[in-house]
């Protein structure tokens, strides 16, 4: 059994998620817990900033392939939002650096969150772990991912959170 020893999941949730997510304008309790749920599957909130045996990097375990195809392919039409992180960031590099995936948890947000956020299927309602366990595999981990749902909803609970 894998103990959980990252960062604290509700001061994670206040002082990260809901902030960020309320300035991307993107915030739900929904959301919140989506976000909360996919950094404790997949890297205990921080007990892992790299991916152990692949390319993934920083508390969402975000692969450097995904985060250059957030911006070419997704983010390149969405001028609202590339504004709101531009401000955010200013003096941001032309080409995305993936180490902020590690060390900025701000940033790091908002890009997991637009992972989801490219799906237009809603987000499984507050509180609904089993659908919040079958999103994330479907968008987040995806079916060739060796995650699981039964694991997503385990770790959950390790964290203290149900």
């Amino acid at each position: 059994m894998t103990q959980y020893t990252g960062i604290d999941a509700t001061q994670f949730s206040e002082l990260i998620i809901q902030p960020t997510l309320k300035y991307m304008g993107m915030f739900s309790m929904a959301a919140n817990e989506l976000m909360l749920g996919t950094a404790i599957q997949e890297s205990f909130i921080g007990k892992f900033l790299r991916q152990l045996r692949g390319p993934a990097l920083g508390v969402y375990q975000i692969e450097p392939n995904t985060h250059n195809d957030i911006w070419v392919n997704y983010l390149r039409y969405r001028t609202p939002l590339t504004k709101k992180i531009t401000e955010l960031y200013p003096n941001m590099p032309q080409r995305m650096d993936d180490n902020l995936l590690i060390y900025d948890l701000r940033y790091s947000t908002i890009i997991a969150r637009l992972i989801y956020f490219r799906h237009p299927e809603a987000l499984p309602r507050k509180g609904d772990l089993l659908g919040q366990a079958a999103y994330w595999k479907k968008y987040y981990n995806t079916e060739e991912g060796k995650g699981t749902k039964s694991a997503y909803v385990e770790n959950y609970k390790k964290a203290g959170l149900v």
